[in-house]
C-alpha cells in the first residue's frame, strides 16, 4: 500500500498543525513567504541568527568613524575598536548590539553608546535531502523562519514507500572541530505518535539521508562541505575511497577542511566517526586511502578560516 504523503499525515495530528500555523505569513503564498527576507524592523529580523557569508552594518550613533558594514566571517568573529574582537556568528542583532553597547561603555570610549545593528544581506543557506524522498536534492532554507524536519521532507514530495522511516540521519557539524554529529530521527514517532518534540529545526548545511530499504544497487553518501552531496553507486569492478568519493562529489567548497574529512561507518555499537586528513593522503600518494563500505557515510567539516 502506498504511503501516505507527510504533508498530509502531519496536518492529521491537530498539536502539529499549530505548529505549522504558527510559521504562516496572513496575505502571502507559500512562495511569497519563502523569498521575502524579514525587514530591519520586523521582529523576525530580530530574532535570525546570523551564518557566514551575511553582512551586517554596525552604527554607532554620533560616532562616523565606528559606523561600517562586516561579513560574517568563518571564523565567526571581526575586529570592532576600540573593543577588539567580536563574535557574530550565529547571534541575533539584538545580541551582538546588548554586547556593543556593554563593552563600549565599560571601555570608557563612551559615556552612553547608543548601537544598531542590521542585517544588511542574508547568505544562502541550503539544506540538502538525500535518496529516500521523492526528490531527493539540496533545498534552500528561508532566512526568516526556522524549518522541521517534516517540512523539509515534505518540500523534498514526502518519503518514499521502501524508506527507513525509523531511522532517519541528520548530519551536522557542531563544537569548534566541526566534528559532524548524527541524529537519528522515528519519522513514525512525530507522526503518527504526536512526539513534536521529536520535529527538531533544521540548521543550515544540515544533511538529511533516508535509507531505500529496496535499494538494489551499493552506494555511500557524500555530504558536508562539497559541490554535490548526494549518494553515489558503489560499482564491483571500481574500488571506492574517501578521496574518489569527495572527487565524485565535485570536490572541496571554498569553506572546506580537507584536513576534517570524516568517513562514518555502522558498527556494533552504533555509528562512528573516524577522521580522514585527505591532505595526509594526498601527500602519501593515495596509499593510505580508505576503500568504503555500502552505506558509508564522507562527510567534510567546514573550515573556520575558509580554506583547508
Amino acid at each position: 500500500m502506498p504511503t501516505e504523503p507527510i504533508a498530509l499525515r502531519y496536518f492529521r495530528h491537530a498539536a502539529l498543525v499549530a505548529g505549522l500555523l504558527a510559521l504562516a505569513v496572513p496575505g502571502l503564498s507559500r512562495a511569497e513567504a519563502m523569498d521575502d527576507p524579514p525587514g530591519a524592523d520586523s521582529e523576525s529580523a530580530f530574532d535570525y541568527r546570523t551564518v557566514p557569508g551575511d553582512e551586517i552594518e554596525i552604527r554607532v550613533f554620533e560616532q562616523d568613524q565606528l559606523s561600517r558594514t562586516f561579513p560574517v566571517p568563518t571564523h565567526g568573529a571581526i575586529s570592532f575598536p576600540p573593543i577588539g574582537t567580536l563574535e557574530v556568528e550565529g547571534r541575533t542583532v539584538r545580541e551582538i548590539e546588548g554586547e556593543l553597547v556593554d563593552r563600549l561603555a565599560k571601555s570608557g570610549y563612551l559615556a552612553n553608546p547608543r548601537v544598531s545593528v542590521v542585517v544588511k544581506s542574508y547568505q544562502k543557506r541550503y539544506v540538502y535531502l538525500l535518496e529516500g524522498v521523492q526528490r531527493p536534492q539540496a533545498y534552500e532554507l528561508p532566512v526568516d523562519r526556522p524549518l522541521r524536519l517534516t517540512q523539509v521532507l515534505s518540500l523534498g514530495g514526502g518519503l518514499i514507500e521502501d524508506s527507513d522511516r525509523q531511522n532517519i540521519k541528520i548530519l551536522r557539524s557542531v563544537g569548534a572541530d566541526r566534528l559532524p554529529t548524527i541524529i537519528v530521527i522515528d519519522i513514525d514517532e512525530i507522526l503518527e505518535g504526536g512526539r513534536i518534540e521529536k520535529d527538531i529545526e533544521i540548521a543550515p548545511n544540515d544533511t538529511i539521508v533516508v535509507t531505500n530499504l529496496k535499494r538494489d544497487e551499493r552506494q555511500i553518501f557524500v555530504g558536508g562541505v562539497v559541490k554535490k552531496p548526494g549518494a553515489y553507486p558503489i560499482h564491483k569492478k571500481d574500488e571506492l575511497t574517501v578521496f574518489r568519493a569527495v572527487v565524485l562529489a565535485g570536490g572541496f567548497d571554498k569553506f572546506a577542511s580537507p584536513s576534517d574529512t570524516y568517513l562514518i561507518r555502522k558498527s556494533p555499537d552504533g555509528e562512528k566517526a573516524i577522521r580522514v586528513d585527505i591532505k595526509e593522503i594526498i601527500r602519501g600518494g593515495l596509499k593510505n586511502d580508505i576503500p568504503l563500505e555500502p552505506n558509508d557515510i564522507v562527510w567534510v567539516s567546514e573550515s573556520f578560516f575558509g580554506a583547508g
